[in-house]
């Protein structure tokens, strides 16, 4: 029974259930899927394959293991991104440069029927009918280059759709401007280039993680056509506008990832977008008022840009995230440090 925290500004966030795993523990996660009656799917980049558990009371508990790490059939190089739509599975693996579509046959068995070159780069991925929509690099070579970050391909005919210029991901009205401003300069690519996007019906809502920016994109129209909403800081933490601090470069020109990491953690970033079937929630990260401490919070807007209000996710969440739009659950991959790395879930509900 989930215990209810003060309403915020018209939505609820429950006090959140903690679910720990038992037996093959992930060793590096990247992404989550919760499929019906919570079996959990979870992309390990270390080990190179796919984990399945099963939710017993507050446990998820092994069933079965896809793949391994390697490059020949069957196998996974960096499995990162995943999404699980109408009984399908799609992986992104870095490493091969593939999406992978799978058939969910069973309870815990997949097979695999198709896979796609993964041109660009990518962080996110859903699954649209016989398309998969990526979050990402890439350039249409047919249309001068023009770089974008959000495509589509069509798994069974391999067939790319261009979706989100580039230049509207980072607020420039058009290339030229992108080009004269934004093109190479080392100030603007530190701050971050991961974006994260949901679809509702046949709209396309997008954020870039270091703006408050949404971007509407209709997916039924021919040139894609978008609208901007322009978010909201929060009122009920401190929002610190992510910039290229002098460390920062200086970490990125040294290529001192660790540096650049908590450079970026004394900023706030949106770390993730989901749609209800009235609202739009954003999730955000920042630094909180101790040193070493980090918030995460929830937004939740109007279709038309109207915000409902904010509330905090309590007892420390993680970054990796999933939501369960049929319950109404937010479920959020986290890790605690005793003896050894100890990962497990947490799972909000959002009313």
């Amino acid at each position: 029974m989930f215990m209810l925290v003060t309403v915020a500004y018209g939505f609820q966030i429950g006090k959140p259930e903690k679910i720990e795993f038992k037996d093959k523990i992930p060793v590096n996660p990247k992404s989550i899927v919760v499929m019906d009656n919570e079996w959990l799917i979870v992309t390990d980049g270390q080990e190179g394959d796919i984990k399945v558990y099963q939710k017993n009371k507050k446990l998820f508990e092994w069933q079965n293991t896809i793949g391994q790490k390697g490059y020949g059939v069957d196998e996974f190089s960096e499995p990162i991104c995943s999404d699980f739509s109408q009984n399908k599975l799609s992986i992104m693996d870095i490493g091969l440069r593939k999406i992978f579509i799978y058939d969910r046959i069973g309870a815990t068995d997949f097979k695999r029927i198709s896979e796609v070159p993964c041109i660009g780069s990518g962080n996110a991925i859903k699954m649209l009918g016989d398309k998969v929509i990526v979050s990402g690099y890439i350039e249409d070579e047919k249309n001068q280059n023009q770089p974008y970050e959000i495509y589509s391909i069509d798994w069974k005919t391999n067939q790319t759709d261009y979706i989100l210029p580039f230049h509207i991901k980072y607020g420039f009205k058009n290339m030229q401007e992108y080009n004269a401003q934004y093109y190479g300069k080392p100030d603007m690519i530190a701050i971050g280039n991961n974006g994260w996007f949901d679809i509702h019906d046949s709209t396309l809502l997008y954020g870039w993680e270091g703006s408050l920016r949404i971007i509407k994109s209709d997916l039924n129209s021919a040139k894609k056509d978008c609208k901007v909403i322009d978010g909201t800081k929060p009122k009920i933490v401190k929002y610190f506008q992510p910039y290229a601090s002098k460390e920062m470069l200086e970490a990125r020109k040294k290529r001192n990832f660790v540096a650049l990491r908590n450079e970026k953690k004394k900023m706030s970033y949106i770390r993730n977008i989901f749609t209800t079937s009235s609202n739009i929630l954003i999730v955000i990260e920042g630094p909180g008022k101790q040193e070493g401490e980090t918030y995460f919070i929830v937004q939740s807007y109007t279709f038309s840009g109207q915000l409902v209000g904010e509330k905090l996710l309590s007892d420390k969440p993680g970054n990796i995230m999933w939501f369960d739009k049929s319950k109404g659950y937010l479920y959020s991959l986290t890790s605690e440090l005793t003896n050894d790395l100890n990962f497990y879930i947490l799972r909000y509900k959002i009313y």
